[in-house]
């Protein structure tokens, strides 16, 4: 069972890492993708990936730290702070399915 108390620190170091490879274990079987004021919705798991990576290689990850997580009913979030060239405001929802809970929205946002 993956519960949303080991799913941030892995999240978390998919980030630092930059690979969208370690953050997309925990992708749903559809995700919504907003990088910076694109918004890319119901990907697949695989064009998720690859959205987060271009983004890692547009922008290399130089620092993440998890900010704030939280948990109701069947879905939870986590809230992060990206460095690279810039700074990102990283916000993570996830939602419980079965025993599981997946991430179903990543946004990365500017400042």
């Amino acid at each position: 069972m993956i519960n949303a108390q080991k799913v941030a620190p892995e999240i978390s170091e998919g980030f630092k890492s930059g690979n969208g490879v370690v953050i997309g274990k925990y992708f749903a079987e559809t995700v919504d993708v907003y990088v910076a004021g694109s918004a890319k919705t119901n990907l697949t798991k695989t064009l998720a990936i690859a959205e987060l990576n271009q983004f890692f290689k547009n922008f290399p990850t130089k620092n993440f730290s998890i900010i704030h997580n939280g948990e109701r009913d069947n879905s939870c979030y986590v809230i992060g702070k990206l460095i690279s060239s810039e700074e990102f405001r990283v916000t993570i929802f996830l939602k419980k399915f079965g025993n599981n809970y997946l991430i179903n929205q990543v946004k990365i946002e500017k400042g």
